[in-house]
């Protein structure tokens, strides 16, 4: 299998070797590429942006960072409000709030602690 990647590979080099060699990417280069600008001469040199020029790139990165900060402190005010919540609800008003998947997964680690408290009082 190696060998044939190698076979591949020696004849590609071949080939674009045979190419330089009889003078196509030379013509390809004079046919297709853009002409050099003569600094010397009559070129159109370097063209002078302006702050209008770069507008949209100024805007993107302004939406990006309004949507981010929103993003950003919207999370922020829902983790606080939910540990507000939390805190200052009764535990039956908790309670009534809650999943059951999460009431039957705190009562399973109630259980599993009071045994292991048990445990430990027995021996």
């Amino acid at each position: 299998m190696q060998s044939a990647a190698l076979e591949r590979a020696v004849w590609f080099c071949c080939s674009v070797r045979r190419l330089l060699e009889r003078g196509f990417v030379k013509r390809w280069q004079q046919l297709y590429w853009p002409k050099p600008l003569d600094c010397e001469g009559g070129g159109r040199g370097a063209l002078q942006l302006n702050l209008s020029d770069v507008q949209g790139v100024f805007l993107v990165l302004f939406v990006a960072l309004i949507g981010g900060s929103l993003v950003f402190f919207t999370e922020l005010l829902l983790c606080h409000c939910v540990a507000i919540r939390d805190y200052f609800l009764p535990d039956a008003v908790r309670d009534a709030l809650m999943p059951p998947a999460v009431k039957d997964a705190l009562e399973a680690e109630r259980r599993a602690k009071l045994e292991l408290a048990n445990v430990h009082a027995v021996s």
